[in-house]
């Protein structure tokens, strides 16, 4: 078995474990991804908090469950998700780049053989 295998085997319901898979969910809803990569980070947010497409409600759900996280979550000054969502917009634009695409189908397929 592989390090990362090891890894997320022996990881039972870790909520920080969800989070890439929930953001690549959202990433793989967007269905118009040149428009949405074209999009300035203020209008890809306005997008999916005010849409009612799969990809905006998933990522309102999301912020629902994981708002009160953040990239630097322990940091008292920094910012949660749910008060600046850039970091997550910026990671979805990042996700649906054909480059991400297979790296991150490689991580998720070992992830979910060992659940």
């Amino acid at each position: 078995m592989d390090y990362f295998s090891q890894i997320v085997s022996s990881a039972q319901n870790v909520i920080s474990a969800e989070v890439p898979l929930r953001l690549k969910q959202i990433a793989d809803a967007i269905e118009d991804r040149d428009r949405f990569a074209a999009m300035s980070t203020e209008e890809a947010t306005d997008y999916l908090m005010s849409s009612n497409h799969k990809d905006a409600t998933m990522f309102r759900t999301f912020l629902l469950d994981y708002g009160h996280r953040g990239t630097k979550e322990f940091d008292a000054y920094s910012l949660q998700w749910e008060d600046d969502p850039s970091m997550l917009i910026q990671s979805l634009k990042t996700m649906i780049s054909s480059k991400w695409d297979f790296f991150y189908s490689l991580l998720i397929t070992a992830f979910v053989r060992h659940q």
